[in-house]
């Protein structure tokens, strides 16, 4: 499947933001266009480059529409400097989504291996809206661009949805 022509794998992978967003369910629906939107704004504000990218079992086409412990989304956000700095970034985003924050965990090394950048757990911000199910933004400062990280979400066919960019 890597010797895919690059357009045909981009629409194996990326999925339609309203496709995505239909197959959530009305609640978790409307949490993920306010935190999609408050990320927008937010990136507009501080003159920021980002996007807000689902992930995971809710974006598989085997999995979309069951039930899910939680929503995944990859938060890009340029010139974050470091984990903290993401993590405030994404504490604002939450406070303007009106979504309250419940854990931040941060990223976990692999000793192991003693690699940068190369982590058991890259670190996330969890939000818990009043209703629907948790929504795990995962840090990606590994990633510090959009087009790094599309690239690399197409390249390894793994189903996304851009849900917003600037």
């Amino acid at each position: 499947m890597n010797d895919l022509d690059p357009s045909l794998r981009s629409s194996l992978s990326e999925v339609e933001k309203s496709d995505y967003l239909s197959s959530l369910g009305d609640e978790n629906s409307l949490n993920i266009n306010t935190v999609a939107n408050a990320f927008l704004d937010h990136l507009r504000q501080t003159g920021r480059r980002g996007a807000l990218i689902a992930v995971g079992g809710t974006v598989n086409l085997a999995t979309r529409g069951t039930s899910r412990k939680d929503i995944d989304l990859l938060a890009v956000i340029e010139n974050s400097h470091d984990f903290d700095d993401w993590s405030r970034q994404i504490e604002q985003v939450s406070r303007e989504a009106g979504i309250t924050v419940s854990q931040i965990l941060k990223p976990i090394p692999d000793r192991e291996y003693d690699i940068p950048n190369f982590n058991l757990h890259d670190g996330s911000v969890i939000l818990s809206p009043n209703s629907g199910v948790p929504i795990e933004i995962v840090n990606s400062e590994v990633w510090k661009n959009v087009e790094e990280a599309l690239e690399r979400l197409q390249a390894k066919v793994t189903p996304f949805s851009v849900l917003s960019r600037y």
